[in-house]
């Protein structure tokens, strides 16, 4: 169930967020989005970029919806980053 926070967490944030990534919650939306992605729904961010961070000084921010009339925000992968 671990899998994606396995394959791109740092050790070091693994061991910091172990007991977060083990609530029943955290376990219950990773089943839930599974299921979701599996019947052929959309979710964003894409899995590969969930635990993605960039550092810019002044990243630019998309606005791709709204829910609950707030805004959803998500950076823009930079064209210079190369995973």
């Amino acid at each position: 169930m671990l899998k994606l926070e396995i394959d791109t967490l740092h050790e070091s944030w693994l061991g910091a967020l172990k007991d977060e990534l083990t609530k029943p919650e955290f376990l219950e939306l990773k089943r839930f989005l599974k299921k979701e992605a599996e019947s052929g729904k959309t979710i964003f961010p894409p899995s590969a970029d969930v635990y993605s961070w960039y550092v810019y000084p002044t990243q630019p921010f998309e606005i791709v919806g709204t829910a609950n009339s707030n805004y959803l925000i998500f950076p823009q992968v930079s064209p210079y980053t190369t995973r």
